[in-house]
């Protein structure tokens, strides 16, 4: 009824927006909640309920089993539930340790870097025209053009300058890595040119 609706509302919705909008609200993880929620990967709630997930929920799982043996299908099934939560959990960490790194906050032990691209043609007709003076059509086409690194396989040294200045390889777009990644760390000045298109 109307009356019912009224009371709802100004006993439980309004009370609960108060406390949302207090910041003291307390925090509740599950899969419902969480799934949207942009600030998963810094929320110490969802941290602790995905640890004990991965930990103590789980310990008794593999008591007895012989060294070396892998999970059996009953382990495997309890383990599946728990998975989308957790896995959400992980991507919203890396998210929010990009974003950090991104705004020039410093990781222990982590740095951005580009992600690896393939290379591409800058003029794929261009190209197509200096392939076709040195190799056959059947050489140069695989449905569509054959990649650069597969036209300097093709061309061999002494013909690979038909493809001088046809070549470029795209720039990657940030992504975390280990300190000990053979790639660059970039610039974050650099980084907040390309942080919307990431």
């Amino acid at each position: 009824t109307r009356d019912q609706l009224g009371f709802w509302a100004e006993n439980t919705v309004a009370p609960a927006a108060k406390l949302a909008l207090s910041g003291a609200a307390p925090l509740v993880p599950g899969d419902k909640q969480c799934k949207f929620c942009k600030a998963k990967g810094a929320c110490p709630a969802l941290r602790d309920h995905s640890l004990r997930i991965m930990g103590g929920d789980f310990e008794a799982l593999g008591e007895g089993e012989a060294p070396g043996s892998l999970l059996s299908d009953q382990e495997v099934s309890k383990l599946l539930p728990a998975l989308p939560l957790v896995s959400d959990w992980a991507k919203g960490v890396e998210k929010e340790a990009e974003s950090r790194m991104l705004a020039g906050r410093k990781l222990d032990g982590y740095k951005l870097v580009r992600s690896r691209k393939n290379k591409a043609w800058t003029d794929e007709k261009r190209a197509q025209a200096a392939l076709l003076t040195v190799l056959s059509e059947d050489a140069a086409f695989k449905k569509t053009l054959v990649t650069p690194t597969q036209a300097k396989k093709l061309l061999g040294k002494q013909d690979a300058h038909v493809i001088d200045g046809l070549v470029e390889t795209p720039v990657g777009l940030p992504t975390i890595a280990k300190d000990s990644d053979k790639r660059p760390a970039i610039e974050v000045d650099h980084a907040q040119d390309f942080a919307t298109a990431a």
